[in-house]
């Protein structure tokens, strides 16, 4: 009867991880959604930046991802999966909507930082 439940209880710690792991790419996808479409009037909004302005602020996007992947591991481990996730997630529900309103370049591109190591976090973890 113990076996049984230990196994249920693994049965069922292992359902939540696999609804955990697909809420959080549903959830990033969702912003990266929300994102693209505002690039236009991000452009418009920052004084109709040269191309070569928008590409370097939309790689801000892609550096912020990858230099928060590696901190993710230590920090999962200093201080738990949960905590991690929650601080990526606030992280990137701040810096959404702040990608609408900016308008200097330099603002943008700390805001499409912090949003990317938002998302790289919640990826990588």
């Amino acid at each position: 009867m113990h076996m049984l439940v230990a196994a249920n209880a693994r049965a069922l710690a292992g359902r939540t991880e696999q609804i955990s792991t697909r809420l959080i790419f549903l959830i990033s996808g969702l912003a990266v959604a929300a994102w693209a479409p505002l690039v236009p009037f991000a452009r418009q909004r920052l004084g109709n930046v040269d191309e070569g302005t928008l590409r370097l602020l939309l790689l801000c996007f892609g550096i912020g991802s990858i230099v928060a992947m590696p901190f993710t591991c230590i920090l999962t481990a200093r201080t738990g999966c949960e905590r991690v996730i929650i601080v990526a997630g606030l992280a990137t529900i701040l810096a959404l909507p702040s990608l609408a309103v900016l308008q200097t370049p330099l603002s943008m591109g700390v805001a499409l930082v912090v949003f990317g190591a938002g998302i790289g976090t919640w990826m990588s973890r």
